[in-house]
């Protein structure tokens, strides 16, 4: 995820400016942004992504997960791309995490 501070309150700060903050790893999620920590989910449709906003800290993050991975996978198939890119395996959780995802998007139904 790539978290951004001081980002409006609209659209939970979707599409809003802001200031970067951090980087955080797929392997960090449960203890960064659990429903403790007061950051909500949400969806974006036109990139087929989630985000979270922190409404009280006005913080808003952007990162990939099961479902836009898939998103991604289907549109690789469609438009008969070579591939798929990710950053930094070393911040993937140890099982289960997104690149078993892409693997199983990209191996089912060929």
């Amino acid at each position: 995820a790539r978290v951004w501070k001081e980002v409006e309150d609209v659209q939970h700060g979707l599409y809003q400016s802001g200031v970067f903050k951090s980087g955080i790893g797929f392997n960090q999620f449960e203890k960064q942004f659990s429903k403790e920590s007061g950051f909500v989910s949400y969806w974006d449709n036109v990139a087929k992504a989630p985000y979270l906003y922190h409404a009280a800290k006005k913080e808003f993050a952007t990162f990939d997960n099961e479902q836009s991975l898939h998103e991604k996978v289907a549109y690789m198939k469609k438009h008969q791309l070579g591939g798929i890119m990710f950053w930094e395996l070393g911040n993937d959780a140890f099982s289960n995490g997104l690149l078993q995802v892409i693997h199983t998007s990209i191996t089912q139904s060929k």
